[in-house]
């Protein structure tokens, strides 16, 4: 699942991002391996991952466009649906669109 949100806030507030990300894995019911944020210069964005059992969760912010890409990855039959949720609101984003990407599909 691609996650990209337009006109959202906090993208340079490293809480916020830890939060919204830790979160979402737990909506999910996903079992955090580990997590890994780096800052980039004043107002320069964020990046960041969250290692999971099932896959992982990253996100990249340029607040200099009020823009943030999120990839949610997981496996085990769980639904990024409410991850989704989660992060739209944390970030309070005036528009997301989601892509779902299917992969390792058993027809090929």
């Amino acid at each position: 699942m691609l996650l990209d949100l337009y006109a959202a806030q906090f993208l340079d507030d490293l809480d916020v991002v830890r939060r919204a990300l830790l979160t979402a894995a737990h909506v999910v019911n996903a079992t955090v391996l580990e997590h890994k944020f780096h800052v980039f210069d004043e107002g320069g964005g964020i990046t960041g991952i969250v290692l999971l059992k099932e896959s992982h969760i990253s996100i990249h912010t340029w607040p200099e466009t009020s823009f943030a890409a999120v990839d949610i990855f997981l496996c085990g039959g769980l639904s990024p649906d409410p991850a989704i949720t989660v992060i739209e609101a944390a970030f309070q984003a005036s528009h997301s669109e989601i892509s779902k990407i299917r992969r390792g599909r058993n027809d090929q």
